[in-house]
């Protein structure tokens, strides 16, 4: 039920229920009062909307801390972007979600960059034959990164469970940890993480957000409506983490 709350548009229809209630009951002046969250709403179902909500969690994202600039030598933790489709096994690549391959890609030209380094790949899913986790393990052996490296974490199914995951994987002695996500996801694993005592480098990918332009940016549209559920669930869950 709570999903219909993050929606624009499930919020808006209940808006609308209750102004012709409201009309009904109390009249016109009373029914007034949906007014201003309904509009607020039918922004949100806009690119002009759903973009500045997109853009509060997106950026300027002040996750660098110096040890971004060292040489590379803290872990790097991937958290896995879900299936399209239950996987049939640990092969089937082509379950894997773009979100989930964009991420793989940063990983693979960071591991490039530091070879040595550990990685952990974090996401327990699992919806048929194989975990996240291991769906991408297996594609990024494919890639070159030699299976000794890689902790695979398979019992996470949350941002949070992911935290409390590495952090049982590398113990006690591990302090910092490059992160890499979605940029939209990142404040909430930022938060996370550091609530289990890693510093975080931030290492945000598959920014979504668009820029101002045309009269279309006015006008609402689907991918705009998905695009502010997506934020405003994040939203939720680092307030709930926030309160944790």
């Amino acid at each position: 039920m709570l999903h219909v709350f993050l929606s624009p548009l499930g919020l808006g229809l209940i808006l609308l229920g209750a102004n012709a209630l409201l009309r009904r009951l109390r009249g016109t002046r009373a029914a007034r009062l949906t007014w201003p969250p309904l509009l607020l709403c039918v922004l949100l179902m806009t690119p002009a909307g759903a973009n500045l909500l997109v853009r509060s969690l997106e950026g300027p994202q002040p996750y660098q801390p110096p040890l971004c600039a060292s040489d590379g030598s803290q872990p790097l933790v991937l958290l896995t972007g879900g299936l399209d489709r239950p996987a049939r096994d640990d092969q089937d690549f082509a379950a894997l979600s773009p979100a989930s391959l964009r991420r793989l890609f940063e990983l693979y030209d960071r591991q490039l960059m530091t070879p040595e380094r550990r990685l952990v790949i974090a996401g327990g899913g699992n919806t048929g034959g194989a975990h996240e986790s291991q769906l991408v393990a297996r594609m990024a052996q494919r890639l070159g990164v030699r299976e000794e490296q890689m902790i695979l974490d398979t019992r996470s199914d949350s941002t949070w469970d992911n935290a409390v995951e590495t952090r049982r994987l590398l113990g006690a002695q591990a302090s910092a940890v490059t992160l890499v996500t979605s940029a939209m996801h990142m404040p909430r694993a930022v938060l996370a993480f550091e609530r289990q005592g890693f510093k975080v480098c931030a290492a945000p990918v598959d920014s979504v957000y668009v820029p101002p332009g045309g009269l279309g940016y006015a006008l609402p549209q689907t991918s705009s409506l998905r695009k502010s559920e997506a934020a405003l669930h994040e939203w939720l869950g680092w307030l709930s983490y926030r309160l944790r």
